[in-house]
C-alpha cells in the first residue's frame, strides 16, 4: 500500500502542460509592457491572419504616426502577435485604429522580425487609438 501511495505522489507531482490554460488567473491591464517596445506607433489594422500551427497571428499595420523608434517614411509594418492565453481569435474583432508597441526579436530561422508586445496573462495589449490610451502609454514610457 505504501508503495502505491508513493507512486501516486510521484506521478501527481509531475508537471502537466496545458498551453490553453497557461494563464489561469488574468491580471489587470498594465501599461508597463510598452516600456519593452522598440517602436511605438498609431496604426490602422490592414490585415489579420491566424497561424494555428504556431499559435500566433500576423498583423499588417498601416502606419498613422510613428511615436518612437520608427522611421518617418515607413507606411506599413507586419508583426507577429501571440496572445498570452495562446488563443488567438479567428478574426480580429478589436479596434481598427490602434496603438501598438513592437519589439525587434530574432526569428527561429535567424534574422529580425517584429513582435507586438503583450502583457503576460493580461488583457490584449493592442489598444484602441484614443487620447486617453495614448496618454497612459506615453506616461508609462517616461
Amino acid at each position: 500500500m505504501r508503495v502505491l501511495l508513493g507512486v501516486f505522489v510521484m506521478i501527481s507531482a509531475l508537471p502537466t502542460f496545458t498551453p490553453a490554460l497557461a494563464c489561469t488567473v488574468g491580471f489587470p491591464r498594465s501599461y508597463s509592457v510598452f516600456k519593452s517596445a522598440d517602436i511605438l506607433m498609431r496604426a490602422k489594422v490592414a490585415n489579420y491572419e491566424v497561424i494555428p500551427a504556431r499559435s500566433e497571428a500576423v498583423f499588417s499595420l498601416d502606419v498613422v504616426e510613428m511615436l518612437s523608434g520608427g522611421g518617418k517614411d515607413i507606411k506599413r509594418l507586419v508583426a507577429r502577435w501571440q496572445n498570452s492565453t495562446y488563443g488567438e481569435p479567428e478574426a480580429w474583432l478589436g479596434p481598427k485604429e490602434v496603438i501598438v508597441g513592437l519589439r525587434i526579436v530574432s526569428k527561429p530561422s535567424g534574422g529580425p522580425m517584429l513582435e507586438i508586445v503583450q502583457q503576460d496573462c493580461g488583457p490584449i495589449s493592442i489598444l484602441e487609438d484614443t487620447p486617453n490610451n495614448l496618454a497612459l502609454v506615453q506616461n508609462e514610457r517616461r
